[in-house]
């Protein structure tokens, strides 16, 4: 089965101290979990933390962490995850579910490409794999209102892209989120990657991410069987060898057999002072 993205869910911006997404629809045990949080103002990416949770990337000046999970039991019993931000700040995001996702991502340089409508962010990344999932993420910060992105592509073998959400927040400081997905069959570099944003003049930032399928393998033989030999000997000029076969004889120590002396004695008596009544 190919790494499929399955669906996303999305929270609203707003004043707090936390984040909470509810749990993607249909989480199974296995699944990959994209959580993407933006807190305008935060002090550090990593102030933004969630328990089991890894911090893959992020960036101050677009106010963002991405972070990453494999979902557990727990994690499917669960409504939603609780993000923490270490302080108080307009924030929201979305966490992503992806099908046979890897834990091990190609993930690219967050890229500030000014308040152009139509950002190209440069140098792009360079796929471990064939056939991955790509994520380009697109943000906006600033004071010239909500954006929101379309027609993202990159420069090279550009995949079908499809947007998985378009979140923002219209605040004393502006704030948005935009996520693109594709799966792409090659490993070539993809060279830069661009979208079109529309509705404001805020500052853009890009990011690329390629997550590899998580292969399951299965070794078979569980045992593996060692077979010795050795090589005959080649005789040549009438030289005559003996024996003419090695023979090669493998042998078990035998097991030394201890055998404990019986504790109970049966000393010999003398039957004049022994008496055997007799029974009914």
């Amino acid at each position: 089965m190919a790494i499929t993205y399955q669906s996303s869910q999305t929270t609203s911006y707003a004043s707090g101290s936390t984040v909470v997404v509810t749990k993607p629809t249909g989480l199974a045990v296995g699944d990959l979990m994209v959580a993407c949080i933006q807190a305008l103002g935060i002090s550090a990416h990593t102030d933004i933390t969630c328990s089991g949770w890894t911090t893959e990337t992020g960036n101050i000046n677009a106010d963002f962490a991405i972070l990453k999970k494999i979902a557990d039991s727990a994690d499917v019993a669960a409504s939603n995850f609780t993000f923490y931000l270490g302080a108080t700040y307009q924030s929201g995001g979305a966490i992503t579910r992806i099908t046979t996702g890897s834990s091990t991502w190609t993930t690219g340089t967050i890229f500030n490409a000014g308040t152009t409508a139509t950002p190209t962010f440069t140098t792009g990344i360079t796929p471990a794999t064939t056939d991955s999932l790509m994520l380009m993420f697109v943000f906006g910060i600033g004071t010239g209102g909500v954006e929101t992105s379309s027609a993202y592509a990159i420069t090279t073998n550009n995949p079908t892209w499809t947007e998985a959400y378009d979140i923002g927040v219209n605040s004393t400081t502006d704030g948005t989120i935009a996520l693109a997905y594709a799966n792409r069959p090659e490993n070539s570099a993809t060279g830069n990657f661009s979208a079109t944003c529309s509705g404001g003049s805020n500052t853009k930032f890009g990011l690329l991410i390629s997550i590899p399928e998580m292969l399951n393998v299965t070794v078979s033989p569980s045992v593996i069987d060692l077979t010795l030999s050795v090589q005959a000997p080649a005789v040549t000029g009438g030289a005559t060898v003996s024996p003419d076969a090695i023979i090669m004889t493998a042998s078990v120590q035998a097991p030394t057999v201890n055998i404990t002396a019986n504790p109970i004695t049966n000393t010999d008596k003398n039957t004049s002072t022994w008496v055997n009544p007799d029974k009914s």
